[in-house]
C-alpha cells in the first residue's frame, strides 16, 4: 500500500503497511487517524529524496494526542534549558 509521509517538512510517497491502532495508547483513532512520529531524524532530506523508504525508519504510529505529547517530549529533550526555565520539573 502506498501512502505519504512527512520527513523534515518534505513529503514523500512510500510503500508499507499502516497500523489501525496507536502504538502508545493502543486505541483506534476515530477522527484524525494515525500520524507517523519520527523518534529521531537519522538522515538528511537529500538522502531520503534518493531513497524515500528511509523516511519510515525510526518511526512509530501514534494517534493525534500521543503524537502531540511525543513531539513535546522531543523538544524538551533537545533543549535542557527549558527544564530549568520551568523550575526543574515538567
Amino acid at each position: 500500500m502506498k501512502f505519504k509521509i512527512k520527513y523534515r517538512r518534505a513529503t514523500f510517497t512510500v510503500e508499507g503497511k499502516k497500523s489501525e491502532y496507536c502504538q502508545c495508547c493502543h486505541k483506534k483513532p476515530k477522527k484524525k487517524g494515525l500520524h507517523f512520529h519520527h523518534k529521531i531524524y537519522a538522515y538528511k532530506t537529500k538522502e531520503v529524496r534518493k531513497n524515500p523508504q528511509l523516511a519510515l525508519e525510526n518511526t512509530i504510529q501514534l494517534c493525534w494526542y500521543c503524537h502531540r505529547v511525543a513531539d513535546s517530549l522531543r523538544v524538551v529533550q533537545s533543549n535542557p534549558e527549558i527544564i530549568m526555565n520551568l523550575g526543574g520539573s515538567i
